[in-house]
């Protein structure tokens, strides 16, 4: 076997922003070091440390691959969720391989994280099939992840250089995909691989917050797309009015424009969501039921609704939009709504299941794929993802 250092360039880590030493290895973080001292709340620090579309892409005629990491699964209080391994390569089934974990308590409401000692396993990909191919393993999206090392049975290479245009997503839980069985299941995943494009998270469930130092990672950031799903935490936060979140959103996307002024940017709203649709925030879980529920006693004037935001993004978008700025707005009930929760794809009445995030990443990418067709069904939504749409190179290749 063959050993490499986690952070060794050969094995194409992308998908993170900083890289800190811990004990036996490196904790991996989805925003600069420069930001993560900005962040205000171990929660956040947390999910900014959970490496959802974090990834390794590289080359070997390896038919046994060792990941070694210790992995701490998120216990959240009212849920827990296991730590998910996938493994992709052409001409073979995507591999999952759930690993051994410690568990992480996170206490939002003590704002505190208890990690256990960390325990360091390997996370095995046997059997694969001989003979040279590209490879690529993505990190679990809903645990805390220390790498150390990868090793093989045959010698590791670069992979090819990645010629797809990146796309940088911005979200909240509902793009974090804590839910999903397994990483490639969440729902920008799922639509980066039908759109053939490269994919970075900056999703962070519980704190799409239209926080500044967001705005910046994004700012100095490479990116071809961006899209920013807004409006949820805002409303389970209780966070602002909205004469407040009007200028917030105006000043998160003026940041992002100061390098990325031609850069198309959409902005998505809220999915569907019973509980906020007419009622504002704070929200909790109801522990008879099990489902969201708002905690308001009654709307005051100028609170956050779903309803309200979807107007609100909707004026922004248009305003700079007719300011001659590469801008579109995308209702989020395009990709999951009320007839998707009836189905049975929402059990808390919040969050998509497996089978929601899929079925979002499968119509975000049908948008893009069908922009400007008339007879889509959801026609006027498409004709606005027409920068998301494959290129004809990417056509050609896939």
């Amino acid at each position: 076997m063959i050993e490499y250092d986690a952070l060794d360039p050969v094995l194409g880590l992308s998908g993170y922003a900083s890289a800190q030493p811990v004990p036996g290895g490196h904790r991996l973080y989805r925003l600069s070091a420069e930001n993560l001292r900005r962040v205000p709340t171990e929660s956040m620090r947390t999910m900014v440390a959970v490496p959802a579309g974090v990834q390794f892409r590289f080359r070997t005629a390896a038919t046994e691959i060792r990941v070694r990491a210790a992995t701490f699964a998120l216990d959240i209080g009212y849920t827990s969720f296991d730590a998910v391994w996938d493994l992709r390569s052409p001409g073979e089934d995507t591999r999952s391989v759930v690993a051994s974990t410690q568990i992480l308590h996170l206490d939002s409401e003590a704002d505190a994280a208890v990690y256990p000692l960390a325990h360091y396993e390997d996370v095995v990909f046997a059997g694969l099939r001989p003979g040279m191919k590209e490879i690529e393993i993505a990190f679990p999206n809903a645990a805390v992840t220390d790498i150390a090392s990868v090793t093989a049975d045959a010698r590791i290479t670069a992979a090819h250089a990645d010629t797809r245009r990146l796309w940088l997503h911005h979200g909240s839980s509902i793009s974090h995909c804590l839910e999903a069985a397994h990483p490639l299941a969440a729902w920008p995943s799922v639509a980066a691989r039908s759109l053939d494009l490269r994919l970075r998270s900056l999703s962070f469930a519980g704190n799409a917050l239209l926080d500044p130092f967001v705005a910046r990672e994004i700012r100095d950031s490479p990116a071809d797309l961006i899209s920013l799903k807004l409006g949820i935490n805002l409303v389970n936060a209780d966070a602002m009015r909205l004469r407040a979140f009007v200028p917030a959103v105006h000043g998160f996307l003026d940041t992002i424009r100061d390098t990325h002024p031609a850069t198309p940017v959409l902005v998505i709203s809220p999915i569907y969501c019973e509980a906020v649709e007419e009622l504002s925030g704070p929200t909790g879980m109801d522990p008879d039921t099990g489902l969201v529920r708002s905690l308001a006693p009654r709307n005051a004037d100028g609170v956050l609704t779903l309803t309200a935001i979807r107007s609100a993004l909707s004026d922004v978008v248009r305003t700079r939009r007719d300011g001659g700025e590469a801008i579109e707005y995308l209702d989020g009930r395009h990709l999951f709504d009320r007839e998707d929760t009836a189905a049975g794809m929402q059990p808390d009445g919040l969050h998509p299941d497996t089978d929601g995030y899929e079925l979002m990443g499968a119509r975000f990418a049908s948008l893009a794929t069908h922009a400007g067709e008339e007879a889509d069904r959801r026609g006027a939504a498409a004709r606005v993802m027409a920068s998301w749409a494959p290129t004809a190179t990417s056509a050609a290749a896939s």
